[in-house]
């Protein structure tokens, strides 16, 4: 595991005692990247998680979110994935009620929607994004 977040402050409080994990067993380990990834969170930094497929990165940062009581977004990020699909597009509505003109109408793309909607945004495999769609994520990102 390497989660990538400097603190200097105690986290210890960061995890209520008592807490039951909807994750199942934790090891002091992940109960510590927990801690990290709640602490930076709070601190409105982001998050950079590595580690080996099926690890447990998807679990972790959904236990986290659900402590911090964030909506949480998972994308599945992949080489065919386009700036439409996460931004959004404009697409011709033809199905037009009460006679009017067809309109182009935008539709607001999933990653859109989560950032508008104060969601944490896990993207998952983000090693495998086409280079004009890590551009368009960085532009997003540092707004």
């Amino acid at each position: 595991w390497a989660v990538r977040y400097l603190y200097r402050e105690d986290t210890s409080a960061l995890i209520p005692k008592g807490v039951r994990l909807s994750m199942g067993p934790a090891t002091p380990a992940t109960l510590n990247h927990v801690k990290i990834i709640l602490k930076a969170c709070k601190d409105n930094r982001p998050v950079l998680i590595i580690s080996e497929t099926g690890i447990g990165k998807s679990a972790l940062v959904g236990y986290s979110a659900e402590l911090f009581g964030a909506p949480l977004q998972r994308f599945l990020m992949s080489a065919n994935l386009t700036i439409d699909d996460l931004l959004g597009r404009l697409e011709l509505c033809t199905s037009v009620e009460g006679g009017g003109e067809p309109r182009f109408v935008f539709t607001l793309g999933s990653f859109a929607y989560a950032f508008l909607h104060g969601c944490w945004i896990f993207l998952d495999e983000f090693n495998l994004v086409p280079d004009p769609v890590l551009q368009c994520l960085e532009l997003a990102m540092d707004t």
